[in-house]
């Protein structure tokens, strides 16, 4: 049975994002969107889930970090396939750097 893995990122504008992304190809789980939280897919057990800061700030006492002053990578994808995790991490850092363009 394969792990699932998920990322939680805290959003300003969770509806921008959502275009974003849908527009960048990925999809997004419709039983999983409210107006605060969203799980797009990114492969079949990857998922990132996207929570508006208000309700991110429900799961940590820490405070959201400036991401123009900070920089932390907490985990890369794992896959079997190395060329598969590979394509992962492509499509998401090319995500992210497109992210920084829009924020």
């Amino acid at each position: 049975m394969a792990s699932k893995k998920m990322l939680i990122l805290a959003v300003k504008n969770q509806r921008k994002w959502i275009a974003f992304f849908s527009d960048s190809g990925f999809s997004f789980l419709l039983n999983f969107i409210d107006d605060q939280t969203a799980r797009m897919i990114i492969v079949p057990n990857i998922f990132v889930k996207l929570f508006i800061k208000q309700r991110f700030q429900n799961f940590t006492q820490k405070a959201i970090c400036n991401t123009y002053k900070t920089q932390k990578v907490t985990k890369t994808p794992n896959s079997d396939n190395k060329k598969q995790a590979t394509e992962i991490t492509k499509t998401v850092v090319g995500a992210a750097v497109q992210l920084i363009w829009i924020h």
